[in-house]
């Protein structure tokens, strides 16, 4: 109580009279004030949690619902994805010529949906095996994440066989993919 009244003192000077007047003020009204602002943090501290998490609660609800029936409206295309992939392969595999051939195998990982790009996407590889003559080899790969609504590349990283970095552009892909995955 002696802080306020000092303050007020030391930041406005009043006279020696209103100086009086107002250290007699603060002490009748201290205890009042004092009480009042209690009761009020109290109140408000004990509605305000409670209100707070019954929100968040239904929020949250809603959202796992909501969540859980994406999940579920995005493995519908898993067989119209497959499909695409073996026609992609059978494509792929008719560019031939008497001296090389190329065969592409594609494999689904998986179908999900992905809050960050509010679709669903589908996670695949295919690795194409190429021969000159009489020689088999594999000769690259190609890591996709694509949406399955538009059809559009979200991510592609490629990869050739035998080169030091394939397996740091695949865990390139992986980091790339990963914040679609959370």
């Amino acid at each position: 109580m002696d802080f306020v009244f000092f303050l007020i003192v030391e930041t406005f000077q009043p006279s020696a009279k209103l100086a009086a007047n107002l250290r007699n003020m603060v002490k009748s009204h201290y205890a009042l004030s004092a009480a009042i602002m209690c009761i009020t943090l109290l109140a408000g501290c004990a509605s305000s949690p409670v209100q707070q998490n019954n929100e968040n609660t239904s929020a949250s609800a809603e959202s796992n619902e909501d969540l859980f029936a994406k999940k579920q409206e995005c493995q519908k295309y898993l067989s119209s994805i497959q499909k695409n992939l073996e026609k992609r392969d059978e494509e792929l595999s008719s560019y031939t010529s008497p001296q090389k051939w190329t065969t592409g195998y594609s494999y689904l990982e998986k179908v999900f949906y992905s809050k960050k790009a509010n679709s669903c996407l589908y996670k695949w590889e295919t690795y194409l095996i190429t021969q000159r003559g009489s020689e088999q080899s594999r000769s690259g790969d190609a890591f996709y994440l694509d949406d399955a609504l538009t059809g559009q590349t979200v991510v592609a990283v490629f990869a050739t066989w035998g080169q030091n970095d394939f397996h740091d552009k695949e865990i390139d892909f992986e980091e790339k993919v990963k914040p679609y995955e959370e």
